[in-house]
């Protein structure tokens, strides 16, 4: 089940990708998902518009407009706080209402299918809050939100709520061992549950390199403070005069997008980097020769990441959180969140071309081995199987 806001990024594509592989592969699955996030996915050509057992449902969520690629002031998209506490309140009892009507799509969904197990990811995991409390149907919760957001959602803080989910739900599927130690510091108490995923995976067959790389450096990512895309403008800007054969492309949309834009014109940079959405950023990636990854607290397992490493770019990283489970000296660069340090791995990749073919073939070897879907549907049929026989 994945149920959201008009956004996919790469967790959303690395369910449907699991949900496509366990049924092509003869496993009784049906996939439960709101109409937006259905038409973004299939966009992008990873689910079957003709797939009968695909559920697609109206979803309250469907109207929320995310502040992607709109030229407004940043401060405009942001959420404003309501004071009153009666208003609050009333917001409140609105959402759990709205989420009340969701589940009831939800029962008659299962009762027709005879569903007797479901795995809720994202706002799936508060839609289904009523079978915390029953036997029949068994419940698995996905936890892969290392920024938190959806736990600390103050909308949801009457009856539903993330908290409810890792506390009542059969089993949690945590993405990783770092989130995993940030929930038991927490007390939310899942450690007796949780499952801590294996690897992740990303479409090998779409994700390759085209038989002639160009000078192109790329990012790819949601235009996020956590994906820190203004690091990434501010070291072309030292790149510019030194690697004048180079071009950068930032690929990706999101509510820092007036901000990244105006960050370009200010340092002059219109001529070096196009910044734009593309459900198919293998047309990139697979002609690119170093990728960026600079998110805030971990790179582990970045959907992007990955998706760059198949398509044989050198990779350099923010040096953060599990990031060295998929990247050392041998597969790439490490660095901290620091400007400087960005532009000297890009000149060091970009100057010596052997170096950068040999840490772009270590990293992917490395991940076709440990990062594959085989592995991954392993673990999570084994997660169902362990669940639905555990009284």
């Amino acid at each position: 089940m994945i149920l959201g806001p008009p956004i996919i990024g790469g967790a959303e594509i690395r369910y449907a990708n699991l949900y496509s592989y366990l049924k092509s592969n003869g496993a009784d699955v049906r996939l439960f998902i709101n109409k937006s996030r259905f038409g973004l996915l299939k966009e992008s050509g990873i689910l079957d518009g003709n797939d009968a057992n695909i559920e697609i449902t109206e979803y309250f969520g469907d109207s929320t407009v995310p502040a992607d690629n709109i030229k407004t002031p940043q401060n405009e998209t942001k959420i404003k706080k309501n004071p009153f506490f009666l208003r609050r309140l009333i917001s409140s009892v609105s959402l759990h209402m709205k989420f009340l009507a969701v589940f009831f799509k939800i029962l008659k969904w299962q009762r027709k299918n005879k569903i007797n197990l479901i795995m809720a990811v994202f706002q799936g995991v508060f839609a289904i809050t009523p079978y915390y409390y029953q036997k029949k149907v068994k419940t698995v919760i996905s936890y892969n939100d290392s920024e938190h957001n959806l736990i600390n959602n103050r909308g949801l803080n009457w009856c539903l709520g993330y908290r409810l989910g890792l506390k009542k739900a059969d089993a949690v599927d945590i993405l990783s061992n770092d989130l995993l130690n940030d929930l038991k510091l927490a007390g939310y108490g899942a450690e007796m549950r949780a499952h801590v995923s294996p690897c992740s995976f990303i479409d090998y067959e779409r994700f390759r390199p085209a038989a002639e790389k160009e000078n192109i450096v790329i990012f790819c990512g949601r235009l996020i403070m956590y994906k820190n895309p203004l690091l990434f403008v501010e070291a072309v800007g030292m790149l510019k005069e030194e690697l004048p054969d180079y071009y950068y492309y930032m690929i990706g949309k999101g509510p820092m997008y007036t901000e990244i834009s105006e960050s370009i014109k200010k340092l002059g940079l219109e001529n070096s980097i196009t910044v734009k959405y593309d459900p198919h950023p293998e047309k990139y990636l697979s002609r690119s020769k170093i990728f960026v990854s600079l998110q805030e607290t971990n790179n582990y397992p970045s959907q992007s990441l990955l998706e760059a490493i198949a398509c044989g770019n050198a990779v350099i990283a923010t040096d953060v959180g599990e990031t060295r489970r998929i990247l050392d000296g041998e597969k790439g660069i490490l660095i901290k969140k620091d400007a400087v340090e960005l532009k000297n791995a890009v000149l060091k990749l970009a100057k010596n071309e052997n170096e950068r073919k040999d840490k772009a073939r270590n990293a992917y070897d490395f991940i076709l081995s440990n990062h594959n879907i085989q592995k991954y549907s392993a673990y999570i049929t084994g997660l169902f199987e362990k669940t639905l026989n555990t009284p």
